[in-house]
């Protein structure tokens, strides 16, 4: 899913009423009242780390950071930062005209 695909969704999420959201994409209603401030959580998250797409899965975003956790240990948000950061420079780099 693409940045600009997750603004149109935050914003049909944003015009319809939570009850409308749970019957019309069968969710819980109590999950369809945050799923529009979960789409802007996500949407911060990806201008933080430099990312234009993100792939979704069935899996939620704990299990995420678990994986995270599992693969890179106590320090994974640390090393989450350093690969966003180093993809960051080298988009800058790529962005240069010389």
């Amino acid at each position: 899913m693409t940045y600009e695909d997750l603004c149109r969704c935050e914003g049909l999420l944003s015009a319809l009423a939570a009850e409308e959201i749970a019957q019309r994409f069968e969710q819980r209603l109590e999950r369809a009242r945050i799923l529009a401030a979960g789409a802007l959580i996500i949407q911060v998250v990806m201008q933080y780390l430099h990312v234009t797409a993100i792939r979704v899965s069935s899996h939620g975003v704990r299990e995420g950071a678990l994986l995270a956790y599992t693969r890179y240990g106590e320090h994974w948000l640390e090393e989450v930062n350093s690969i966003a950061s180093s993809r960051g420079k080298s988009q800058a780099d790529q962005r240069k005209v010389y």
